[in-house]
């Protein structure tokens, strides 16, 4: 289980639901997720910059302003329960084999991934998140911790495997990602 802090005094369960869009995806470890060569610590725009293909194209794929890519949080009808789906980008990645001994990985699209955990309300204000689906889940990334930083706005910190292009190999990245309401 991940844990959330809230600092507001309203009543969090109330306006926590709705939906939000990532507007920032911070890494201590530079990578390359768009095939342009240079690596960097910010993701949100490797992820949102035009995507280099194998013959040279320039075109993008991942936009944080579509609404399938919002984030949901939603209430039940349970006290203190509710559903969070996070929508986070998830790297498709493929392989060109023109012989045996070459691989060229390249980017399919992006998908979305780290949906169907529950978040419960504690007294003392911190939101506390259980994986719904954790053998699905597991694969794509592990949610550490966040924070509610004011009613419009959490912070997301999670652990996601995502695909460098300079080095062409899938690093582990320790991840910050802001999240703001629409």
């Amino acid at each position: 289980m991940a844990a959330c802090t809230s600092d507001d005094s309203k009543d969090v369960q109330d306006d926590f639901a709705g939906f939000y869009k990532i507007t920032s995806i911070e890494s201590e470890t530079a990578v390359d997720l768009n095939n342009d060569g240079i690596e960097s610590t910010n993701i949100f725009l490797e992820l949102t910059s035009p995507h280099t293909t194998l013959n040279g194209l320039v075109e993008g794929f991942y936009n944080p302003g579509s609404p399938q890519n919002f984030a949901e949080a939603k209430t039940s009808n349970e006290v203190n329960y509710s559903q969070m789906n996070f929508n986070f980008p998830e790297q498709n990645i493929s392989y060109l084999n023109f012989d045996m001994e070459l691989n060229i990985p390249i980017l399919l699209d992006y998908s979305t991934s780290m949906n169907t955990y529950g978040y419960f309300f504690q007294e003392n204000r911190q939101i506390d998140f259980s994986d719904f689906n954790p053998t699905f889940n597991s694969q794509f990334g592990q949610i550490m911790g966040c924070t509610r930083d004011n009613e419009n706005h959490f912070t997301l910190n999670l652990k996601k495997r995502m695909f460098n292009f300079y080095t062409k190999e899938w690093i582990l990245l320790d991840l910050t990602a802001d999240y703001s309401k629409v």
